[in-house]
């Protein structure tokens, strides 16, 4: 496997160093269900976590939030009550035309 960096080129043994010395010790927390898998400093953060959803939301300039989910149904009831619905006002009248 090759990991790349931004700009699309093979990336250092160095900078992969990095990535996953930030991701010992750590933990992952579904924002759907409230459960939390711990990712061990032996393991890779890719087979601890395998079967999860990382979800980034680009905020702004270099403003980035990441929210984590266990299963599909806990990122499917997440977005059910985050994302705005439409009005069934407006919906309704459709019917009208």
């Amino acid at each position: 496997m090759t990991w790349l960096n931004a700009g699309g080129k093979a990336a250092s043994r160095k900078f992969r160093k990095r990535l996953f010395d930030r991701m010992t010790d750590k933990t992952c927390h579904c924002y759907g269900c409230g459960r939390n898998q711990g990712v061990d400093s032996s393991e890779l953060p890719c087979l601890a976590l395998q079967g999860w959803f990382i979800v980034s939301h680009l905020v702004g300039p270099e403003d980035i939030k990441r929210y984590g989910f266990c299963s599909l149904e806990c990122l499917q009831r997440w977005v059910n009550e985050n994302a705005e619905a439409i009005p069934e006002i407006f919906l309704n009248s459709f019917d009208e035309l």
